[in-house]
């Protein structure tokens, strides 16, 4: 079944939706917040789209972004399996 949506169209719904979910909660922190942390634990979201859909909330100019892959140990080894990504947008107290 063609529901004749394109995966442009996708794509621009769940970053619109993203962003004002985003939007709202900001909107609960304190007005001189230090930093908002978002992570995800689905695939498809990688630490480069989490920093992308921050920086569309947040004041770039007033803050830095570090976006990284989380991973956990596998047992009995040295090796890391992937378990996510996450992005911090912190700011110095005042900015």
């Amino acid at each position: 079944m063609d529901c004749g949506l394109t995966n442009r169209d996708l794509y621009r719904f769940i970053r619109e939706y993203h962003q004002c979910c985003l939007a709202d909660t900001l909107k609960l922190l304190h007005e001189d917040y230090l930093f908002v942390l978002l992570s995800a634990h689905s695939a498809g979201y990688t630490p480069l789209a989490l920093q992308n859909l921050l920086s569309d909330v947040c004041p770039t100019k007033r803050g830095r972004f570090k976006a990284a892959e989380m991973v956990v140990p596998e047992a009995d080894s040295e090796r890391l399996l992937p378990s996510g990504a996450a992005c911090l947008f912190s700011r110095q107290r005042g900015g």
